[in-house]
């Protein structure tokens, strides 16, 4: 294209493209910036999910039988 139009000719394309980039046709809509007050709401909830996985895994595990274990060490000594 340079050799066709020339440097500047193709300089000066660039130059105005680059200057009309921001107010051209956004066909890709972003999702407007959320406030930090909804950004900490949802980190809270996020994290009250991740609890609520951890504490049913929790639930999941055999209880251990501290009061034997508690009973047979009070025992040992006598």
């Amino acid at each position: 294209m340079k050799k066709r139009y020339g440097v500047d000719e193709v300089e000066k394309l660039l130059d105005s493209c680059h200057a009309l980039m921001n107010y051209g046709v956004d066909r890709y809509k972003r999702p407007q910036k959320i406030s930090l007050q909804e950004e900490k709401a949802r980190q809270k909830s996020r994290e009250e999910y991740l609890q609520s996985q951890v504490n049913m895994l929790w639930r999941t595990l055999p209880k251990r039988e501290e009061e034997k274990t508690v009973a047979e060490a009070r025992r040992f000594p006598r």
